[in-house]
């Protein structure tokens, strides 16, 4: 049976104070502090890809030296089916509990050259580190990486290699020498021992003191794909004794094997959460376990998002942030003040600043309220005394103002004098021009039309008439916005040789406003 020890991630604080960001099992609490979720096998029912599986075209021998140590025995064969449950050694196997199934594992095809192995995530999640156990030898060259974008764009973070320098030109052990600036390391190559041989990768050296929810932790930690190539096989140093490789009689054991794929690490929530829930495109495998580690973040600290990444709609009084794994600071998002008159608020930059980075939050206001904080009544409505200020009818319509009957139509006549452009053309003909104007009626929000007509020298009078539904609820001056366009109409030539008229100024070359008293 396979034991891992798992240890913590702790960061600590320059004053010497701690805060378990990560513990395995138990999620610390979230009231008033920093917090995250428990932290598990990404791996943990998810489907894991690789390119060949054993038996994939038939029934298939295979031989490996299970002896564990440096006991040499001779090696034990068997037979692959990928389409016989007692004979496959599916993908899935690297997936599953390595308690509860500790002797199931995944192998490639029989004579592959190199593998690759991804595990593809449904959300963003953190990864801290990464535990392969094989069952054939570990390889004498490999390589891992990881996503941030949904495998539209891959990281290197670690060369494995028997010889850095013969398999990638690197330098053993140099940070910042390999594309990424990734490392190499022949700590995990080794030869021995052939069977349950780990390579294992940690994202962040031990007691590094750095926030894992600040920009720099995040960039670090965050992960929606692993990708493991497996890029040279390595013979157990037992097959010393047996016919060579390319030999006719020698066992079948050019195969990649790993028993357990270890990706540890938790659901992304900004240090907001304690808690997940399955995300949105996760699709359960058939052997379901009660720990998977889920991607939906259930929020505290009166966050929201997915991965608790705002503020919920009332509680944006100030910028969010995420929670600070150094000290604790939780980083709440702050109510704001709308006097029980909105539903949300929405964060405002300038508010902030003019309050002295006090208070951002701008309401957006019910009941006939407005202010920043919903502390007035909308013009037309006042504050009710016996009304609580709170109330949701605190704000009353003043009825101070005549109103109309519901049924009754409100009607406007006004009477404008408009003089004539002076740009009049100069004709023969004795037959004046003609100016129309159009007027609109601003009423509760609704608009009815009028229209001034006019003929004559040099002034004219016009009226107009407006009609405002029986909807309305107009107060007792109403507003005409009026439109005064001249448009030099045709006229006939007669007997005498009169010219047309010819317009040359603008269509509309007037605009006043006016105001009249409504009338049942």
């Amino acid at each position: 049976m396979l034991l891992v020890l798992v240890t913590s991630v702790v960061v600590l604080s320059g004053a010497g104070a701690s805060t378990e960001v990560f513990r395995v099992g138990v999620a610390p609490r979230c009231e008033s502090r920093a917090c995250n979720p428990r932290m598990g096998n990404l791996a943990l029912g998810r489907r894991v890809l690789t390119q060949t599986v054993c038996g994939n075209n038939g029934t298939e021998p295979y031989c490996a030296h299970t002896d564990p140590g440096l006991a040499c025995g001779a090696a034990k064969c068997a037979k692959c089916n990928a389409a016989l449950p007692h004979l496959s050694h599916l993908a899935a196997a690297m997936s599953d509990s390595s308690f509860r199934h500790p002797d199931t594992w995944w192998q490639s095809a029989e004579g592959v050259e190199a593998e690759t192995v991804q595990l593809d995530l449904e959300a963003e999640f953190y990864f801290t580190h990464l535990i392969v156990v094989f069952r054939s030898p570990r390889p004498a060259a490999m390589t891992l990486e990881r996503s941030q974008d949904f495998g539209r764009t891959w990281r290197l973070l670690q060369y494995y290699a028997a010889n850095c320098s013969a398999a990638f030109g690197l330098p053993e052990g140099k940070a910042g020498s390999g594309r990424d600036g990734a490392m190499c390391t022949s700590k995990y190559s080794k030869a021995y021992p052939c069977t349950r041989g780990e390579v294992i990768y940690r994202t962040l050296p031990k007691w590094e003191s750095l926030d894992p929810f600040g920009p720099e932790g995040q960039q670090q930690l965050r992960v929606t794909n692993i990708r493991i190539r497996l890029l040279k096989l390595q013979p157990c140093p037992c097959q010393a004794k047996e016919p060579a490789p390319d030999s006719r009689d020698a066992p079948p054991t050019r195969h990649f094997a790993i028993y357990d794929l270890i990706v540890k690490g938790s659901c992304f929530c900004n240090g907001h959460a304690e808690q997940c829930v399955p995300a949105p495109g996760y699709q359960p495998i058939r052997d379901r376990t009660s720990h998977v580690v889920h991607g939906k973040c259930v929020c505290r600290h009166n966050t929201a998002g997915e991965h608790c990444e705002r503020c919920t709609p009332l509680y944006n009084d100030r910028p969010w942030q995420p929670a600070d794994g150094l000290t604790g600071a939780p980083h709440e998002c702050r109510r704001c003040k709308c006097n029980g008159h909105a539903h949300s608020c929405h964060f405002d930059w300038a508010a902030w600043r003019e309050s002295g980075q006090r208070s951002g939050g701008v309401c957006d206001c019910l009941h006939n309220t407005e202010g920043r904080q919903c502390e007035s009544c909308k013009p037309g409505f006042y504050r009710e005394p016996r009304r609580a200020h709170t109330a949701p009818d605190s704000c009353q319509l003043n009825k101070s103002q005549p109103q109309p009957d519901f049924f009754l139509r409100q009607r406007a006549d006004v009477t404008l004098w408009a003089p004539w452009p002076s740009t009049r053309p100069a004709t023969r003909s004795a037959t004046p021009p003609t100016a129309t104007a159009s007027a609109s009626l601003e009423w509760a929000g609704l608009t009815a039309t009028g229209a001034w007509w006019g003929t004559g020298a040099s002034t004219s009078t016009a009226a107009a008439r407006a009609t405002a539904p029986e909807t309305a609820n107009p107060s007792r001056a109403i507003a005409f916005s009026v439109r005064i366009c001249t448009i030099w109409r045709a006229t006939p030539a007669n007997q005498s040789g009169s010219s047309e008229w010819t317009s040359s100024s603008p269509p509309c070359t007037t605009q006043r406003s006016v105001s009249a008293k409504s009338s049942r």
